[in-house]
């Protein structure tokens, strides 16, 4: 049986979309050539990328100015998880708030 890929986006108390992208680029092992753009992260999940979850963290800690990628962000995870749910695949996504009893297990 194949062993769970998950990948934590823990975007607690980002300020700029760049630092978001930052986040991205190194949860996925992508630092050297990862796009830094939504069309990039869009790529990414579509391309040849093996994670079967990914934890998003934070998202409550972001200023009203990031609202709108927050919402790119998430219509390309759901249109991903659609597409994954056609070919008999699954790609759970959770969101974490960080004044949610779950976050006790991603405090370092």
């Amino acid at each position: 049986m194949k062993s769970m890929k998950t990948v934590v986006l823990n975007f607690t108390d980002c300020k700029y979309l760049g630092e978001m992208h930052q986040i991205i680029g190194k949860a996925f092992d992508l630092v050297d050539w990862y796009g830094q753009n939504w069309s990039a992260f869009h790529d990414l999940l579509r391309g040849e990328c093996d994670v079967d979850e990914i934890i998003i963290i934070g998202l409550n800690t972001l200023p009203k100015e990031l609202e709108g990628h927050v919402t790119k962000m998430k219509n390309i995870l759901q249109y991903e998880q659609e597409k994954r749910t056609e070919h008999g695949e699954k790609l759970n996504v959770r969101f974490i708030d960080t004044t949610d009893s779950d976050m006790e297990q991603f405090k370092f």
